[in-house]
This record gives C-alpha cells, sequence and structure tokens, in this order.
C-alpha cells in the first residue's frame, strides 16, 4: 500500500508541475486536482506523512504568480471589465438599490450566465471561439450529434449508477471557468478540456443507448442515421475548416499575415534605409522583424522602447533599432520608408505605392522617401 501511495504521489505532483507550465486554464485544473485529491483520494490512498509535502508542493507551483502577480491574468477577469462598472451605474440610475444592484452582485450574475453559455450549441456546435483564429461560424467544435448525445450520456451515467458520476459531472460544470472568468468573449483554447469530457460523456451516451436497443428492430436504423449525421456534420465542418477558413480576409488578418513579406522587404532594404515607421494595425510586427532579421536578443533587450502595459497587461514595443511602430502622413525624412494600411495613405497613393498582397487581400502599402 505504502509503495503504491508513493507512487500516486509522485504522479500527481508530476502532474501539477507539468500542468502549471501550461496556459491559464490548466493552472485551475491545479487547484481543481488539489482539492479533488483532498476529498476523493487522500483518505484512502496516500498516508497522512504524504499530506504535507503535498500542500509544499502545491504552495511552491504558485510561488512564481505570487511574486510576478501577472496582470494579463488580472485584467482579464470578468470584474475588471469597465463595461460592469457602467452596467451597474445604469441599473442604479433607474432605480435600482445598492444592495441589489452593485459590481459583487451583477458580476456574479454575469459569470454565472456566462459559465453556462459555454454549453450552448451557439458555442459548442456553431462558433465556438470568438477570436477567428481559433473559431468561426462554420467550424464546429463537436456537432450537433455528439451535442445531443451529451444529455443521453448524462441520462445513462445516473440511471446506471456509474462510480464516477458525479466526478465526471463535477469535470463537466468545471471545465469552461477558465473562459468565464475572462471578460474577453467565448474562447475555445481557455476552455478545451470541455471539448474532451463532453466527448467522453456523448460516446457513453450513444453505446449506452445502443446497449438499450440491441435487440430491437430500430438499432440499425439508428446506428446509420447517428453515423450518417455525424458524418455529413463533420464533412461540412472540415471542408469549411480547410477550404473556405482559410481564404476569409477575417481570417487573414487574425493571422496577422503579410508580415513575413513585410520582414523579408525589410530585410533588402535595411543598409539604405534609415528608418522604417511600421503599423501595427496588424498586430504586433515587432516579433516577426526580430524572427526573420535574425535579431540578437541581448542587442534588442538593451535598445527596446516598451509602453506602459495596457488594458491586457501587454506592454506595447514602441520601437528599436531603425524601426518605429507608427506611421504618419506627416512623415518625410530622406531615406525612409513607411509600411502602413491603405487608410494610412491618400486614395492617390493607394494606387501608385507597392503593395504586399496575401491571397484576396491587400495588408501593406510601401511608401519609400528617397
Amino acid at each position: 500500500m505504502e509503495k503504491n501511495s508513493l507512487k500516486f504521489f509522485s504522479a500527481f505532483t508530476l502532474s501539477l508541475f507539468i500542468f502549471s507550465l501550461g496556459y491559464q486554464f490548466s493552472r485551475l485544473w491545479i487547484v481543481f486536482f488539489a482539492v479533488g485529491c483532498v476529498f476523493f483520494v487522500v483518505k484512502k490512498v496516500i498516508s497522512k506523512k504524504f499530506i504535507l509535502p503535498l500542500v509544499i508542493v502545491f504552495i511552491i507551483l504558485f510561488v512564481p504568480d505570487i511574486i510576478v502577480r501577472p496582470a494579463r491574468v488580472g485584467n482579464l477577469l470578468f470584474f475588471k471589465n469597465i463595461g460592469l462598472g457602467l452596467q451597474t451605474a445604469e441599473l442604479r440610475s433607474e432605480g435600482g438599490g445598492r444592495l441589489l444592484y452593485n459590481k459583487a452582485t451583477v458580476g456574479i450574475k454575469n459569470l454565472i450566465f456566462n459559465h453556462f453559455s459555454y454549453f450552448s450549441p451557439q458555442f459548442l456546435v456553431i462558433r465556438g471561439d470568438e477570436n477567428y483564429r481559433f473559431g468561426y461560424e462554420g467550424i464546429s467544435p463537436i456537432t450537433l450529434i455528439e451535442y445531443l448525445f451529451i444529455f443521453v450520456g448524462l441520462f445513462y451515467l445516473f440511471k446506471e449508477k456509474q462510480k464516477f458520476r458525479y466526478v465526471l459531472l463535477i469535470f463537466l460544470l468545471f471545465a469552461p471557468l477558465a473562459g468565464s472568468l475572462a471578460w474577453a468573449g467565448f474562447s475555445i483554447s481557455r476552455t478545451l478540456p470541455l471539448i474532451v469530457i463532453s466527448s467522453i460523456i456523448s460516446s457513453y451516451g450513444f453505446f449506452g443507448l445502443i446497449k438499450d436497443l440491441r435487440n430491437s428492430k430500430v438499432l440499425l436504423w439508428v446506428i446509420l442515421s447517428c453515423l450518417f449525421g455525424y458524418g455529413i456534420l463533420a464533412f461540412y465542418s472540415w471542408d469549411f475548416y480547410f477550404n473556405h477558413y482559410p481564404k476569409r480576409a477575417m481570417t487573414i488578418r487574425a493571422y496577422q499575415c503579410g508580415n513575413k513579406e513585410m520582414a523579408n522587404y525589410v530585410k533588402k532594404n535595411y543598409s539604405s534605409t534609415e528608418t522604417f515607421y511600421i503599423t501595427q494595425k496588424n498586430g504586433q510586427p515587432y516579433i516577426f522583424l526580430l524572427f526573420y532579421l535574425k535579431y540578437p536578443p541581448e542587442k534588442y533587450q538593451k535598445i527596446a522602447s516598451l509602453s506602459a502595459p495596457d488594458r491586457f497587461g501587454f506592454g506595447q514595443v514602441e520601437g528599436f533599432d531603425k524601426f518605429i511602430f507608427s506611421v504618419s502622413s506627416n512623415i518625410q525624412a530622406k531615406k525612409t520608408v513607411l509600411i502602413g494600411y491603405p487608410d494610412d495613405f491618400t486614395s492617390e497613393e493607394n494606387i501608385s505605392l507597392n503593395k504586399i498582397i496575401f491571397g484576396t487581400e491587400t495588408i501593406f502599402l510601401i511608401k519609400e522617401i528617397k
């Protein structure tokens, strides 16, 4: 028993450590599994002498966050949303009392509604992530067939009194928390565990139904209907993803396409140009320049000019070396290159200037001042 306990403890702490190196949603799962370990496992599997080391490991995993206090995480939390304050103020101006309408009550209500909206077909079946880099209407995280079988699966889990039915239900309800805590809209990247646990429960529901219908004449029709429906819906989703999604203008810009070509242009003209003025409307170009120019990190760190952190907790790179990340029509200095969006230049200039085109989209216009 002690040997098994040691193996379990070692595997568990290693898993927590790996989770701590992941994205923000994985850190919430550290808390989830730690609490779950205390309630479901510790008393039966781990001897008491492992509890103190477990607490120490748990604290160590969060030391970096306690020391650094990452601003991005704090700024994305729902109660930091400016809209929450405006909504609360509006409700009070319409006669709502402070006791019923304050940031805590309105925020918690919004959080609950936001959390359960992740279980809606609009998110799981139709749209997914609101960020065009991770989702688009027509790309389904799961198909409608899988979505319907989630409810069938829950029914069979509790009907058959499966041992881990409550654990799976808690997993399911907890999975969207990293997304619902943020005010930045639906996020598939923060709620990937929801897709995993939904697929497990959905599969259990499908096989539970097959088992109940094994002696029925409609069994074959049920199987064929489900497979046909799943196949058609999955086909259209994947077809859109591979053949249509990459060609959409919003996708091209969301993926910051054209920055590689822009960096190649800069590389060819670096020695003959004194200053490059580059727009940030297509993301942050500095990272592409650093990568494609193979710029020495130690040199960049000494000369980079950074702004104060924005509402997302990021400081913007305003410039380094020959690069200034701002474009103005007033710039007339010699040996200067302006790389901007079409709306950074006049309509006459749009016709005559060099262009960087990706797919169907004109990403950058290049104005050379000799």
